[in-house]
């Protein structure tokens, strides 16, 4: 989960500080992590915890944190 810079607002949110991933998972990672504050993240996540399906949940993170999220990762999707 880590390693998809979808969920890291999520992860952000839940308070986690050390996460584990493949090492070409890294840099978008970081870019997520240092465009997102820590209280940002953890406002936005009662909105996730709101959200009742996974479609949901993807469209509510792309919809406030996608221009984050590099475009090289919607297109391997």
């Amino acid at each position: 989960m880590a390693s998809d810079p979808l969920h890291m607002p999520i992860l952000l949110g839940l308070g986690l500080d050390e996460l584990s991933m493949n090492p070409r998972a890294i840099p978008a990672a970081k870019n997520v992590v240092r465009s997102i504050s820590v209280a940002e993240s953890k406002a936005f996540l009662p909105e996730v915890l709101r959200q009742k399906r996974a479609s949901d949940l993807v469209h509510l993170v792309t919809s406030t944190y996608g221009n984050l999220i590099p475009e090289i990762f919607f297109n391997h999707r």
